[in-house]
């Protein structure tokens, strides 16, 4: 079994990163023989390394924990990534070393800023688990057995979607519906949705006269 020296400081773990981040990818051009091809490889490569480079801000505004940090290595990447017994950055070649060893760092930071988000959202009451789209709240919406966006109900109230979804600092997420009822006044309503996809409205029922007025009212919500 394999021995693994974790830095004992988040400032030591964040020295031995950044050095690896900054270590040159060393292409050889008689690998591609095409200049074009071997910008783009270097493009890539850079844009790995931002990917890395802020993957290790995050880390570095957390707090550190070797226990979830090793967990994330032998985890993320395919455990290809991790300190030896010398407590040194050692890597496992996939394919190319190259193209391979900021994207690990960068995969392996970012498990392990997501453990440390779940760990702080517990203790804090926090809401973590985040939809990129509408699209993705309808399917865990139905997912979880919930029928919120049953066609049928929408057209009962004469309900409307507002295709984007606000995110709060809190990471708490809310979008916006309009309804009519029935051939009356359009009015907007504030809703929030739950990580299991479940839906919540937020203060009463059609509340707001335009949509810039629920716009507003979410800002200030927490």
């Amino acid at each position: 079994m394999n021995e693994h020296k974790m830095p004992a400081t988040r400032e030591e773990a964040i020295r031995k990163f950044s050095a690896w981040i900054r270590k040159r990818p060393s292409l050889e051009f008689e690998n591609y023989g095409d200049v074009s091809a071997y910008r783009s490889e270097l493009r890539t490569i850079a844009k790995q390394k931002h990917r890395a480079e802020a993957a290790l801000v995050e880390f570095g505004a957390s707090d550190y924990d070797p226990t979830t940090l090793e967990s994330s290595m032998s985890g993320a990447f395919s455990g290809r990534l991790e300190f030896g017994a010398n407590g040194e950055l050692e890597y496992t070649t996939g394919q190319y070393w190259p193209t391979e060893y900021r994207l690990a760092a960068a995969i392996v930071l970012e498990d392990y800023n997501r453990a440390a988000r779940r760990k702080y959202a517990v203790e804090h009451n926090i809401q973590t688990e985040r939809f990129d789209s509408m699209a993705e709240v309808k399917q865990a919406n139905k997912r979880a057995g919930l029928c919120w966006f049953d066609r049928s109900t929408m057209r009962f109230f004469g309900t409307k979607i507002e295709n984007k979804l606000y995110t709060r600092g809190s990471g708490k997420q809310f979008f916006i519906t309009s309804e009519d009822c029935n051939g009356r006044q359009r009015r907007y309503t504030i809703r929030q949705v739950r990580p299991n996809g479940e839906i919540d409205t937020v203060g009463e029922f059609r509340q707001y006269g335009s949509l810039q007025d629920a716009r507003d009212a979410i800002t200030m919500l927490s």
